[in-house]
């Protein structure tokens, strides 16, 4: 199903379905909007440019769409909004036309707004929000007294969904913007929007000046990110182009299809983490700073494993060796705790998770591996810290072809085995060859070593209860 999301981003449009922004800002203002409405000024669509760019539409579709919707911001703060749906209706006879709306107004439109929805077959569609407002009893009255289509917004009500935090700088890489279209679940489906001339694959990208402009940041504009609707020469042309990654989606802090980051509702303090991403750079810890909250933060500076370049004849990672098993990792302390310096003690990945929940106050589940480096960094050095590290790789064969192994790591020595369709034993001392040039499995004088360490391998891999075991019993043989 993610799969067939993903490519379909790529697959032109059959009909043509947008929604344009009528309206800028709002009367609700939620936080996370992303449509960036609570940063917008107040600003009203132009009627003879809204016309132009239907009449041009209608051109190149022949007059027929799926569905137009007219949103916002708060569409029913337009007050020529009878006008804009005739203009809708008369460019565009066949298809849906939708007022988004959050409900706020209807009570005080006029008889003749109600009028003009019946005539031009304009459906009502309003979101649910945690707020003052009888939304069962306003969709009856809608369909029963006003004789006008009412269609509810299916979100949960309470939460709010914004859809991904937006990066201020390119991440790094060659082929993020294609990588996120094809993750992004907004990307050319039911957010194509138009603005001033425009069509754009996604709202975010519709609207991002307002963000753009709010907080002063340097981000691909709207002349990059869309489609010109007179320069092309007709409907498929540009339903084509809106199926292609924009400059923009290199911004956009894509981790999987579907994980929106949501939030209990509320109203926007215009605060610049509702949509942007915390990237450690000196104007985010500046924020913390300006809101009292440095004293009250962890700061976590990680990475992924390492990459190899040309150690050990190889490339890519997920060897045991140094090069790849090794991570930075770096904290600034909150107030209260006392270590500086190096932690000489072994910690893993795994330690993450217990450490930020101990941290914030929540229970830490049982099925969890790691431990929390919550008495470390206290500058504590519990005696029952752990003296040796384990690792597993098991994905081959796979593209990358690296041999299954597993092994294990003290202060001082590592042992690997490689296994599945080989049986190779390999040992190193990182005290004297730090880069594991020299493999010591097999000598003499090194059994007595070799011995501890398959005793501590097979306890680590009972401990995380790993199925594919080192059985000592075999090796003898």
């Amino acid at each position: 199903m993610l799969i067939e999301r993903g490519i379909s981003n790529f697959v032109p449009q059959k009909e043509l379905r947008f929604e344009v922004h009528i309206v800028e800002h709002c009367n609700l203002n939620c936080k996370q909007c992303s449509h960036f409405s609570p940063l917008a000024e107040e600003s009203y669509i132009d009627l003879g440019e809204y016309e132009r760019d239907m009449r041009r539409l209608s051109d190149l579709f022949d007059g027929r769409m799926s569905t137009v919707q007219l949103l916002g911001g708060e569409p029913l703060l337009h007050p020529e909004i009878n006008e804009i749906m005739r203009i809708t209706r008369e460019t565009f006879p066949i298809g849906r036309i939708r007022v988004v709306t959050n409900g706020i107004l209807l009570p005080s439109m006029s008889d003749e707004f109600w009028e003009k929805c019946r005539e031009y077959q304009v459906e009502i569609s309003v979101s649910p929000y945690p707020i003052n407002f009888d939304y069962k009893k306003w969709g009856n009255i809608i369909e029963k007294e006003k004789g006008v289509s009412y269609t509810p917004e299916a979100f949960e009500r309470g939460r709010m969904f914004k859809l991904y935090p937006i990066r201020t700088q390119r991440e790094p890489g060659n082929d993020n913007a294609r990588r996120n279209y094809f993750n992004c679940v907004s990307a050319n489906s039911n957010c194509i929007a138009l603005n001033s001339g425009r069509m754009y694959t996604c709202c975010t990208a519709a609207n991002i000046s307002h963000l753009k402009k709010h907080f002063n940041l340097d981000l691909p504009g709207s002349e990059l990110n869309g489609v010109d609707i007179y320069a092309v020469k007709d409907g498929a042309e540009l339903l084509e182009k809106l199926a292609k990654p924009l400059p923009l989606c290199e911004y956009c802090d894509v981790v999987n299809v579907g994980k929106y980051i949501s939030s209990d509702w509320g109203v926007s303090k215009k605060d610049r983490y509702e949509w942007l991403t915390f990237e450690f750079k000196k104007e985010d810890i500046d924020y913390l700073k300006e809101k009292n909250l440095l004293d009250n933060t962890l700061v976590v500076y990680t990475s992924d494993q390492g990459f190899y370049m040309g150690e050990h004849g190889w490339f890519d990672k997920r060897f045991m060796y140094e090069e790849s098993m090794r991570t930075p990792l770096i904290m600034r302390l909150p107030k209260g705790f006392d270590r500086k310096g190096d932690i000489t003690e072994m910690v893993q990945n795994i330690d993450y998770a217990p450490t930020f929940l101990e941290l914030a106050g929540a229970p830490v589940p049982e099925d969890i591996h790691g431990v929390s480096l919550l008495p470390l960094l206290k500058g504590e050095h519990p005696q029952n810290w752990r003296n040796a590290l384990y690792y597993h790789f098991y994905e081959y064969p796979a593209e990358h072809m690296v041999k299954r192994h597993y092994g294990v790591r003290t202060d001082r020595y590592k042992l690997i085995h490689f296994y599945n369709d080989i049986d190779v034993w390999e040992l190193y001392d990182l005290q004297a060859d730090p880069t594991e040039m020299h493999n010591l499995y097999g000598q003499a004088e090194y059994e007595p070593v070799v011995k501890e360490l398959k005793e501590e391998l097979l306890k680590l891999q009972e401990q995380y209860n790993d199925p594919v075991r080192f059985s000592p019993d075999r090796d003898k043989e």
